[in-house]
């Protein structure tokens, strides 16, 4: 009988110290989130690239990409590696510009993978020239990955407007 109730005894110590030592959620696979570190950490990344892209700010854009990046925008060839994606974004930003821009990339949809996440969205530019506005109107996709620091960059960048690109 003894040994029963110590045989219970260490089975319930056991499982409850398990239960302070598991994670909180363990990582079981893909998983659609909409709230917490990950999503969190995904509307953020957006955040910042938008932020960067309205200062026109190539080198903060590119920071935001991992060294081994490719980033595709439709009728262009893909970039690949972070010297690439910096010197686009610095292509991109060389002229001077007296257009009022606005921009946005609201994230739709977070599908969180542990370490990795892609994330799915929209967006819009409106740039007003002489009081003439012009709306284009895009959506993305991205594959980030979580770094050792916590925050997330780009892996795969993609997107592509919903109206033929003019350049």
């Amino acid at each position: 009988m003894k040994c029963l109730i110590s045989s219970v005894v260490c089975l319930l110590v056991g499982a409850t110290i398990g239960s302070f030592a598991a994670p909180e959620s363990p990582e079981t696979g893909p998983a659609f989130v909409t709230e917490g570190k990950i999503y969190d950490g995904q509307v953020q990344l957006l955040e910042q690239f938008v932020e960067a892209c309205l200062a026109r700010d190539a080198k903060k854009c590119a920071d935001l990409y991992t060294a081994d990046t490719v980033y595709m925008v439709q009728d262009q060839p893909a970039l690949e590696g972070y010297d690439a994606v910096l010197k686009d974004y610095q292509s991109l930003f060389a002229t001077e510009s007296s257009a009022e821009i606005e921009m946005a990339e609201p994230v739709q949809q977070v599908l969180s993978m542990g370490d990795y996440a892609v994330i799915r969205g929209t967006g819009y530019n409106i740039e007003s020239t002489d009081g003439i506005a012009k709306k284009v109107t895009y959506k993305w996709l991205i594959l980030s990955k979580r770094q050792p620091d916590g925050s997330w960059k780009m892996v795969w960048d993609i997107y592509n407007y919903d109206e033929k690109y003019d350049s």
